[in-house]
């Protein structure tokens, strides 16, 4: 139980790592356009 939770918080974080990486690299890219 605890470990389901943990591995359900565990994707959430990394989608939100990966979200924050793509917006930041998108930001990068539109600044050297």
């Amino acid at each position: 139980m605890i470990l389901k939770v943990f591995k359900e918080q565990g994707l959430v974080l990394t989608a939100l790592l990966g979200l924050s990486a793509f917006f930041s690299m998108a930001e990068t890219a539109i600044t050297t356009l």
